[in-house]
C-alpha cells in the first residue's frame, strides 16, 4: 500500500519562526470536493478498509536522542561528500543543492513544486505510519532540513496514519535549533510539532463497516454524522444513516434521512421505497401509500412494492383498494403472498371461510412458509375449528418454533380438553414483511437489492 505525505516548506522570516506554534496560522490544505456519488448504493458491502495483510511497521517508542551534527554557532553544511570507492579516484566533494538532497527522500514517484516561497513536496512511503512513527519521521526530517541551511524556515507535513486518518504537523526550524542547542528536550520539540490526527471519508467508511457488522447503531450514527460534516450532500452517507436508523427502529430519524435523499434526487427509488416502509412502521399509512406509489412509478414491475401497497391499503381498512393491488400483483407474478394478504383481509372482516380458502391456496404455492400456517391457525381458532388448529399447530412447531411460541399461551395447545373452549391471545401479531433494501433490481424473493458498492 502506497501512502502519501505532503511536505510544505515555507520561506517565512526567522523572526516570525521564533514566535513558536501559536504565532503562526495553521496551514490548511484545500481539497477538491469529490464528484457526487451515484445515488443507488450498496449499503452492506464494499466499504474500503485499509489492507491489513500488507506489512505495516510496528509501532516503536520515540528514543531520546542527543542533539547531533549542528550545535550553537556552527554553520550547517550544504555539501555532500561521495566516496568514489576502492580502486577509483580519491573521494571527491560534490556540491549539491538542497533540492538534490531532498529528492531521494521522496520515493520513486515523489514530486516537488516550488511556488514562490513555498516548496510543496509529495513523499511516497511504502507503509502507513502510526502517530509515534510519524513523530520519529519528523525528527529525522527536521534534523536533515536544518543541516541544509535551506531558504525556508517552516516545514508543513501532512500524511496518512494506519487507519487512513489524516495526520499533520509543522516543523519550525527555530525550534529545531533550540533543540540542537539543548535548550528544549525532544518531547518538547515533538509537542511543538503539533501533530494532529483528523478523520477522512476513507477512515470513516472503514469504521462504519465494522460498527454495522457488530450491530453497533450508536457508533455507526456518530461516524456517519462525521462523514456528512465532510460531505453534506453525500447520498451514500445519507442512505447509510437512513438504514442504520431504520434498523434501530428510529423510524422518524430514518424518514428525515430518506427525505434529504429525495431533495437531492427526486427519482430515488431507494429513498421512496424505504420511506414508505418507515411511514408504515409509525402508522402513517396514507404517507406510506404515497411513498410506495412514487416508488412503483419508478419501477412498475416491482412485485415487492405491489405487495406492500396491498398491505398498506389493508391496514387502512380499504378492502377494495387492497384487492385492486392484489389483482395487479397477480398479473405480474402469481405469488403466495397475495393469497396471504387476501386471507388477512377476509379474516379482518370475520369472513373466516373465505380467509381459510385463501390461506389454503397460499399454502399450495408455498407449503414451507410458516407465516401462512400461523395465520391459518388464527382463523381456525376464531372459527372454533379446534381439531384443525391443533393439527396445524403441531406442524408449525416442526417448521418454525419461533412462530409457534406466539401461540403457546392458547389453552388448547396446552393439552386442554377438546370440549373446553380455549382462551385465545387477542393481540397475536401477523408476521410482518421484511424491511426493504431498495433499488431497481429485484431478487428472487422480491426484496429490492442495492447495486452499487460504497
Amino acid at each position: 500500500m502506497v501512502v502519501f505525505f505532503s511536505f510544505v516548506l515555507s520561506c517565512q522570516g526567522y523572526e516570525e519562526a521564533q514566535m513558536g506554534n501559536k504565532g503562526f496560522a495553521k496551514y490548511e490544505k484545500k481539497e477538491e470536493v469529490a464528484k457526487e456519488e451515484k445515488e443507488e448504493v450498496k449499503i452492506d458491502e464494499g466499504l474500503e478498509v485499509p489492507a491489513t495483510e500488507e506489512a505495516i511497521a510496528k509501532e516503536e517508542p520515540i528514543p531520546e536522542t542527543k542533539p547531533a551534527i549542528v550545535g550553537a554557532g556552527s554553520k550547517p553544511a550544504n555539501k555532500s561528500t561521495i566516496n568514489a570507492g576502492a580502486g577509483l579516484e580519491p573521494a571527491s566533494t560534490i556540491e549539491m543543492s538542497w533540492q538534490e538532497v531532498l529528492t531521494p527522500l521522496l520515493g520513486p514517484s515523489g514530486r516537488m513544486n516550488l511556488d514562490g516561497n513555498i516548496l510543496k513536496v509529495e513523499l511516497k512511503n511504502q507503509n502507513p505510519l502510526s502517530e509515534n512513527q510519524f513523530a520519529v519521521h519528523l525528527l529525522g526530517l527536521a534534523n536533515k532540513a536544518y543541516e541544509l541551511n535551506p531558504p525556508f524556515k517552516i516545514i508543513m507535513v501532512e500524511g496518512w496514519s494506519v487507519d487512513a486518518t489524516k495526520i499533520s504537523a509543522r516543523i519550525y526550524l527555530a525550534d529545531v535549533k533550540e533543540f540542537l542547542d539543548q535548550r528544549i528536550s525532544q518531547p518538547e520539540l515533538i509537542r511543538r510539532f503539533g501533530i494532529e490526527v483528523r478523520e477522512t471519508v476513507t477512515s470513516l467508511k472503514a469504521k462504519i463497516k465494522v460498527f454495522r457488522a457488530q450491530g453497533n447503531f450508536e457508533e455507526s450514527r456518530i461516524n456517519l454524522k462525521k462523514w456528512l460534516a465532510l460531505e453534506p450532500h453525500s447520498v451514500m452517507a445519507l442512505s447509510l444513516l437512513g438504514n442504520v436508523n431504520r434498523d434501530d427502529k428510529k423510524y422518524w430519524d430514518a424518514i428525515d434521512a430518506y427525505k434529504k435523499i429525495i431533495e437531492i434526487n427526486s427519482n430515488s427509488l431507494f429513498a421512496f421505497h424505504n420511506l414508505g416502509f418507515c411511514y408504515a412502521k409509525v402508522g402513517a399509512y396514507d404517507e406510506a401509500a404515497k411513498a410506495y406509489g412514487q416508488a412503483l412509478s419508478l419501477y412498475p414491475k416491482g412485485i415487492f412494492l405491489i405487495k406492500q401497497l396491498a398491505e398498506t391499503y389493508a391496514r387502512l381498512g380499504d378492502f377494495n383498494g387492497a384487492m385492486v393491488w392484489i389483482n395487479k400483483g397477480r398479473e405480474v407474478e402469481a405469488h403466495s403472498d397475495f393469497w396471504l394478504i387476501e386471507g388477512n383481509l377476509y379474516r379482518d372482516q370475520k369472513k373466516y371461510q373465505e380467509a381459510k380458502l385463501a390461506y389454503q391456496k397460499a399454502m399450495e404455492m408455498a407449503p414451507t412458509d410458516p407465516k401462512i400456517l400461523f395465520n391459518l391457525i388464527l382463523v381456525e381458532l376464531e372459527n372454533k375449528a379446534y381439531e384443525d388448529a391443533k393439527k396445524h399447530y403441531a406442524d408449525l412447531k416442526q417448521k418454525e418454533a419461533t412462530y409457534a411460541s406466539e401461540l403457546a399461551v392458547v389453552s388448547l395447545f396446552k393439552e386442554a380438553p377438546v370440549d373446553q373452549p380455549p382462551s385465545v391471545k387477542k393481540d397475536i401479531p401477523v408476521v410482518p414483511a421484511p424491511a426493504p433494501e431498495a433499488t431497481p433490481e429485484s431478487s428472487s424473493d422480491g426484496v429490492l437489492e442495492e447495486t452499487h458498492a460504497y
